[in-house]
């Protein structure tokens, strides 16, 4: 009857997309950075996300965010 669910997206992968809006959002000329970070944080993504908030605000996901 329906589509089968896609498979979700590996965590880093998701990650990524994440640390991306953030830079997008708050500091673009870091934009190119986002894999490399991601990598070296790696199953410690949460916390990557943690201080990223910290350090720009809130997730651009999360919330609707006007510079």
């Amino acid at each position: 009857m329906f589509p089968p669910t896609p498979p979700a997206a590996p965590p880093l992968r998701r990650l990524r997309k994440r640390v991306a809006r953030f830079y997008a959002c708050y500091a673009p000329e870091k934009l190119t950075a986002a894999k490399a970070l991601c990598e070296k944080y790696g199953s410690r993504g949460t916390e990557l996300l943690v201080r990223m908030e910290d350090k720009y605000g809130p997730d651009p996901q999360d919330a609707f965010v006007f510079r």
